[in-house]
């Protein structure tokens, strides 16, 4: 056995292990759809690493036939990676139905080609998995930001809660997808080896941040059906007039003024819409309504600009240093509370604290 081949039975032997064992892990350790989905492709990916090493000729290299049919085998899988994409941007969004219509093209597809032979069928199939792969990016580039606004009407923070690094993670698949084509058509042992492990370092960095993201995705779904089960927003019964919710928003302005300069509840780093709407005796339809249509606002943004000012006295007036100030203030992370001060100030703490120690000292 030559070295390139020694290289690849390694590489080979290194993803099944990491793929069984995260298969393990997601299904049995995990709960959620899209941890279930993870684990199922990670079934997928580890029985196809077991097929293709069982098929590989050393002596023969090759034999396009049977690589080609493989291929089709291992294509069927591609639209779980749609699948899981949009089940992290819209969790419980995405019906069985429609991951059954799209999977049929690339079974048919795939049919096609193992019953007649003709190269037209393969030539299709992978060119299909490269426009899927391109709608995945378009997809979760228009999504994303809808997402996040929804976080900011719903949390005070977005540590392990924001999705930005799916963007990255998306990008890195498509570039997987790429090499995989590449290796379709020019096959070797040498892309062969960079096809695995770029596709395990891939899924290395999605299974970290998933790990990181399990109790946010399990709020966001137990939090989508209160949506309904709350009662509705106050309204003006029959007969009352404007003036009247008129008075129910000044009330719950005062509601929340109390709330946050006397009881502080900007402090909680975890404080919620929910939450804040309990406290206030309402649901979180309606404050979300308020700081929307009243205070021109978001929940995020309501909550950090109380933290932040809290935070601009602290500076002031002790040598705290800046990890304690953050924790002080109600933010969860040093990082969180400095682009959170930045983006008011225009400045950094450091500067902040500069600045106007020496104004207070003159």
């Amino acid at each position: 056995m030559t070295g390139d081949w020694k290289y690849l039975f390694i590489t080979y032997g290194m993803a099944i292990m990491f793929y069984s064992m995260m298969a393990w892990l997601f299904w049995f350790r995990s709960k959620g759809r899209a941890k279930h989905m993870i684990a199922f492709i990670m079934l997928m990916i580890a029985l196809q690493n077991v097929k293709d090493l069982a098929i590989i000729d050393t002596d023969n290299a090759y034999d396009p036939s049977l690589s080609a049919i493989a291929t089709c085998v291992d294509i069927i899988a591609v639209p779980i990676y749609g699948f899981i994409l949009v089940e992290l941007c819209r969790p419980g969004w995405i019906k069985t139905r429609w991951m059954v219509m799209t999977e049929v093209p690339f079974v048919v597809m795939s049919l096609l080609y193992v019953l007649t032979q003709n190269h037209l069928f393969y030539m299709l199939l992978w060119l299909l998995s490269l426009a899927y792969g391109l709608w995945c990016i378009v997809w979760v580039a228009h999504d994303l930001p809808r997402y996040h606004r929804w976080l900011k009407n719903e949390y005070s923070y977005q540590e392990n809660i924001n999705l930005h690094w799916l963007r990255g993670v998306t990008l890195l698949f498509f570039i997987i997808l790429c090499i995989w084509v590449v290796d379709c058509i020019y096959p070797s042992t040498l892309i062969d080896t960079i096809y695995i492990l770029s596709s395990l370092v891939g899924w290395m960095v999605v299974c970290y941040f998933i790990n990181r993201q399990e109790l946010v995705i399990k709020e966001v779904i137990d939090s989508l059906p209160t949506e309904t089960a709350e009662p509705h927003a106050p309204a003006a019964a029959d007969g009352e007039t404007e003036e009247s919710d008129n008075e129910r928003i000044k009330l719950l302005s005062e509601q929340l003024e109390k709330l946050f300069t006397v009881d502080k509840v900007y402090l909680e780093p975890r404080l919620r819409l929910v939450d804040l709407a309990q406290k206030l005796g309402t649901n979180r339809t309606y404050l979300s309504n308020f700081f929307n249509k009243e205070r021109q606002t978001t929940f995020y943004e309501f909550v950090n600009g109380y933290r932040i000012s809290h935070s601009e006295n602290l500076l002031t007036t002790t040598d705290y240093t800046l990890d304690v100030v953050a924790e002080l203030s109600g933010f969860n992370s040093l990082s969180t509370f400095r682009r959170a001060f930045s983006v008011k100030n225009n400045c950094s703490p450091q500067e902040y604290r500069s600045v106007n120690t020496s104004n207070c000292q003159n």
